[in-house]
């Protein structure tokens, strides 16, 4: 918009603030007094869900966009 990149405290901020909302999102969340064993399934899924390459390849593409994202 102003024929350069963004930058100070205001965009370090903002970049801070986006990353901190992202991760959130990204949690793997139950409630409280879960069961064990339920937690443990839920827990070994999304472990083997982010070590699997093809499904991971799959997310990247599907939801991230390339351009501003480093792998």
């Amino acid at each position: 918009m102003h024929g350069k990149d963004p930058s100070g405290p205001k965009w370090d901020a903002l970049l801070w603030v986006n990353d901190v909302g992202t991760n959130i999102l990204r949690g793997l969340w139950a409630p409280p007094k879960i069961n064990e064993e339920a937690l443990s399934v839920l827990r070994k899924g999304f472990v083997s869900a982010v070590n699997d390459k093809q499904y991971m390849d799959f997310a990247i593409k599907q939801f991230v966009i390339a351009e501003f994202c480093e792998r």
